[in-house]
């Protein structure tokens, strides 16, 4: 399917429409007479650009457009004030209309494998958020305003390979459960991350990191950290906080040493410590009562302490 008929908007009655998997390069202006329309799957077409009445279905609630051309999208598009789903991902994006942050009741918002460099301010209207992806993108910041989705619960930030720093206000999203900032260039995180009181995974692979907060202890609620590929030489004893902890995953990095306190991690199932620089273990590492899986391959370990074997 290449076009559209202008007469489909005739379908007034229409709830859901699905166009998936065609060859469609361009809309006709009367989509945006679909009043009822609530489900609209454009995926996977060659949509280069969107019609202004786009905007026009106010009762749309979920709108796909991932694996398409598109560069830009209209500022209409913010006209859709119920969309709860909104999918771009593997799009051309490289800006974002500021009238993004009108779409008051979004839930899930996909902007994943764009070129996106570059969020606007507005982007932190969108309160009802919940699930943000910008993976895949060009961003070398975030704006400040983005610890103002209070809402939010899932950040993810997976390879853009300029961001370096984080703003401090990345501590202020309360709710936010999954964060991850693989394949990225950071060199240091903020130490607002301790305000990260509910989250549960940080997955931080393949990073720049030389240093870790010393503050990090205090996500109690974390059960999963991620720090394969990192430059981290020491650990800070506030590591030992983190009682809820199960999988921690130090390989490829330059620790030649760990903290006393990594004992304490009584949770700990996986502790995956490929490929560093040790010389010799805490004595301390005994008391992980509950670890099923240790990797200490390619170290430079003599021997290993009596409380292993114990």
């Amino acid at each position: 399917l290449n076009t559209l008929p202008d007469s489909i908007s005739q379908m007034k009655s229409l709830k859901t429409l699905d166009l998936s998997s065609n060859k469609l390069k361009t809309l006709p202006e009367g989509i945006g007479d679909f009043a009822n329309l609530e489900d609209l799957n454009l995926n996977i077409n060659a949509l280069n650009t969107l019609p202004d009445s786009i905007g026009h279905m106010k009762n749309l609630k979920t709108l796909g457009l991932e694996g398409n051309k598109l560069k830009i999208l209209p500022e209409s598009i913010g006209g859709l004030s119920n969309l709860k789903d909104l999918n771009l991902n593997g799009n051309k994006l490289q800006t974002l209309p500021e009238s993004i942050g009108d779409l008051a009741n979004l839930e899930d918002l996909n902007l994943g494998n764009n070129a996106l460099n570059k969020l606007p301010d507005s982007i932190s209207q969108i309160k009802s958020l919940i699930k943000l992806y910008l993976g895949g993108n060009k961003l070398k910041t975030l704006p400040e305003s983005i610890g103002d989705l209070a809402n939010l619960e899932d950040l993810n930030l997976e390879y853009n390979d300029t961001l370096k720093t984080l703003p401090d206000s990345i501590g202020k999203l309360g709710k936010l459960k999954e964060l991850n900032l693989d394949g990225n260039k950071l060199q240091i995180l903020p130490e607002s991350v301790s305000g990260l009181t509910n989250l549960e995974n940080l997955s931080l692979n393949h990073n720049a990191l030389h240093t870790l907060p010393d503050n990090i202890g205090q996500i109690k609620s974390l059960e999963i950290l991620g720090l394969e590929g990192n430059k981290l030489k020491i650990l800070p004893e506030s590591i030992g906080g983190l009682s809820n902890l199960y999988y921690l995953n130090l390989s490829n990095n330059a620790l030649n040493t760990l903290p006393d306190s990594i004992g304490k991690l009584k949770n700990l199932t996986t502790l995956e410590l490929l490929s560093n620089k040790l010389k010799r273990l805490p004595e301390s590492i005994g008391g992980l009562e509950n670890l099923q899986n240790l990797n200490l391959t390619i170290n430079a370990l003599n021997t290993l302490p009596d409380s292993i074997i114990e």
